[in-house]
């Protein structure tokens, strides 16, 4: 909104300064100027105004400060042997979706995971109130079909944690 009502001040700023050029000099090229002054400033609104509902509509990634603190977060609990895989999705202005695959100790039970799912997800959310929902989903690092999807997805950059990644 605030986009396009300042478009529209300029655009009437415009028309008022070509209509005073023109009275001023007599000459009607001042009307034709603001007038195609007047049509790339709509145009750039139109285009700005465009690809935010875009992104608005599809969802964006988050803020890469967001993603690297979850990231850190999770890769930081006790429980994580390794972050394998994570998305974040921004819906709306600022609402933040948080999906992460987590490689856990081996030696942890059912219960455990899913105690440790619970404060992680509470965990995230108190740091960034942006955070609405947080799914965990326990995986093995291993699997190959995984793997493959996340190297596509980062390349071979990502490490455990116990290699110092």
């Amino acid at each position: 909104m605030l986009l396009e009502d300042s478009a529209a001040l300029i655009g009437v700023l415009i028309a008022a300064g070509a209509l005073g050029l023109h009275r001023l000099t007599g000459s009607a090229v001042w009307d034709g100027i603001g007038s195609l002054l007047i049509g790339v400033l709509l145009t750039a609104v139109a285009l700005i105004l465009g690809r935010i509902n875009l992104n608005l509509l599809t969802g964006t990634q988050a803020d890469p400060r967001i993603v690297a603190d979850v990231r850190a977060r999770l890769g930081d609990a006790p429980e994580v042997e390794w972050v394998v895989d994570i998305i974040t999705v921004t819906f709306g202005a600022d609402r933040v979706l948080a999906c992460a695959r987590l490689d856990f100790r081996d030696e942890l039970t059912a219960g455990d995971i899913e105690r440790a799912c619970v404060r992680m997800a509470h965990e995230l959310q108190d740091a960034h109130e942006e955070i609405d929902e947080v799914f965990l989903e326990p995986v093995p690092r291993d699997d190959p079909d995984l793997r493959e999807r996340v190297i596509a997805r980062y390349g071979r950059t990502l490490r455990p944690k116990d290699t110092g990644g």
